[in-house]
């Protein structure tokens, strides 16, 4: 019986936590230079529209996120310096 109590949550109360970035996770972060927060979702190349926030997988930041959990750093080159974001939370 306890599986049917499982079944009975929401489906935002099941998806609302994820222990890794994977591809259509939403990724919130802060910019640890600017100490500005942000979000990402991550898609595949075809879906992409990085004005909006929804970045490929392939790109150097999600790749970068892909398969981190919540509180690391991921670093990224950008412009011959190092971008750095901690991840806040991923759903």
């Amino acid at each position: 019986m306890g599986s049917f109590r499982l079944a009975s949550k929401t489906n935002n109360e099941i998806s609302a936590y994820s222990p890794v970035v994977t591809v259509n996770s939403v990724v919130s972060m802060l910019d640890l230079q600017e100490k500005q927060t942000c979000q990402v979702t991550l898609v595949s190349p075809q879906k992409c529209n990085p004005e909006q926030g929804i970045i490929s997988f392939l790109s150097p930041l999600g790749s970068a996120l892909l398969n981190k959990t919540r509180g690391e750093v991921v670093s990224i080159p950008l412009f011959g310096s190092q971008m750095r974001f901690q991840i806040l939370s991923i759903r």
